[in-house]
This record gives C-alpha cells, structure tokens and sequence, in this order.
C-alpha cells in the first residue's frame, strides 16, 4: 500500500490526484488504497480518472501492478486504461492488440477480445475488422463481433450486419441483429428504416 493511505479511506485524496499531476508512486499508493477497500469501495469514476493519469506517466510500472492484482475494479480500470492507451499510441494498431491478448493470465479471452474491439481507434475500424477475423469464430468471440458490429453499422451497415453471422447460436443472433438496427436507428432513423425497407 502507497504511503498515506489506509484501508480506511478518504476519497477527498483520490480526488485530489486524479485531478492534478502527481508521481507514479502516489498514483499508484490511491490505487492500492480503493484495491484494499474494493469492493467495499466503490468510487469508479475516481479510480478511471486516476489509471488514466497513471497508464501516461509509467505504463509499465501501471502492468505490473495490475498483473500482481486480484479481480476488482481498481485492477479494471488500470486495465481499461492500458489497453486504451497502447492502442492509440501503437504504430501498428493490430500488433499492440495481439501484444495486449498476453492479458489472458488475468483476464479472460472472451472479455479481453471485447475490449479490444471496443478500445480500437475508430479510424481504423477496417483493419480492427481484419484483426477480429483472425481471432477465429468461437463463441468467446460473439461479444467481440457485437462490439464491432455495433461500432460498424454507422459507417457500413450491410458489412456491420453480416459480421453477425458469425454467432452460431440463433437466439443470441437474432438478439444482436436486433440490438445493432436499434442503435442504429436511433442515431439515424431515416438510414436505418431505408436499410430495413431495402432487405
């Protein structure tokens, strides 16, 4: 546990930190104060804010002290952030999502390919595509390709929904192309219901 904090934590600190510039070492000592507190804890708007000024400052420092946590928020949000950030910052977007899939000792497949997709700079949804197709076609996955799909049906509907077809299951399929044409459609009624009428 970082130096100052205690179990018994006050928030006002964290608060603090996150809003200002701070050393790894004191971003990292809040983190372990919400890690010890979680999930009795609950600020993850706080914890966010601080792995989100943490992953810049010493990404690699920022691993490892997720690596070493048990499941909980804290090690999440330092996670969310990392993926976050070597994704934007990679010169090759696919080979920093592979390097990130090293991730599987802490969390699981199906989770972490999600994430991805769900982190990958949208300027470059294309090649996020091409990368999610090498991942296979396993149920771990589905979630993935809903991500996709959903993140895709605004910029190339026919190929967002035929993604979809990659969820062998009919219930679950039929629930995302549902899930998908709503999403859609509320962002832009009139392209979606032209789509709907043209199938």
């Amino acid at each position: 546990m970082g130096p100052g904090f205690t179990n018994v934590y006050d928030s006002t600190i964290a608060e603090d930190i996150a809003r200002h510039d701070h050393s790894s070492e004191a971003l990292a000592g809040a983190l372990d104060a919400f890690a010890a507190a979680d999930p009795v804890w609950n600020g993850p708007e706080i914890q966010a804010a601080l792995a989100e000024k943490w992953v810049p400052v010493d990404s690699e420092a920022a691993a490892r002290w997720a690596g070493g946590q048990p499941p909980g928020k804290a090690r999440d949000a330092v996670l969310e952030q990392l993926r976050k950030y070597c994704l934007a910052n990679a010169d090759d977007t696919a080979a920093a999502a592979d390097t990130l899939l090293v991730e599987q000792r802490i969390l699981s497949r199906e989770s972490l390919l999600e994430s991805i997709t769900a982190l990958w700079p949208g300027a470059n949804l294309d090649r996020a595509g091409e990368w999610l197709g090498q991942q296979g076609s396993g149920a771990e996955t589905w979630p993935a390709v809903e991500t996709f799909a959903k993140r895709a049906v605004n910029i190339d509907p026919p190929s967002a929904f035929a993604w979809l077809d990659v969820i062998a299951d009919d219930t679950r399929r039929e629930r995302a192309y549902g899930d998908v044409f709503d999403q859609w459609h509320a962002a832009d009624p009139a392209e979606a219901e032209k789509f709907l009428l043209g199938q």
